[in-house]
């Protein structure tokens, strides 16, 4: 664990270039980033949706669960059914914060 004096220590030695450099490489090493970068820049094999061995991998932040037809059309239902009005917004917002201030006001 780094922590107090070591953590201070480390960090001082990280700010010199050739001793700093020298101790990130081995950090991304022991820790395999580069293997973790060509994983994710090398192509995919060819799937069973006859997809070709061009396709790119999808980015490591792709959503696991894709919505269904149903969760679909229930989401472009709750969003026709509640509109968002800026306007509306803006105006409760400046509402409350100048009776928030008017509070603040009465208070002095």
């Amino acid at each position: 664990r780094l922590c107090g004096g070591l953590l201070d220590l480390i960090s001082r030695l990280l700010r010199f270039p050739i001793i700093g450099d020298t101790i990130l490489k081995l950090i991304k090493k022991r820790n395999k980033v580069p293997e973790m970068v060509r994983f994710s820049t090398s192509p995919q094999e060819g799937g069973e949706n006859g997809s070709s061995s061009i396709d790119l991998l999808l980015p490591l932040y792709y959503p696991v669960h894709e919505m269904t037809k149903e969760e679909r059309e229930m989401h472009q239902q709750m969003v026709k059914e509640t509109p968002l009005n800026l306007k509306a917004i803006a105006d409760a917002n400046t509402k409350a914060l100048s009776s928030a201030s008017g509070k603040n006001r009465s208070e002095d």
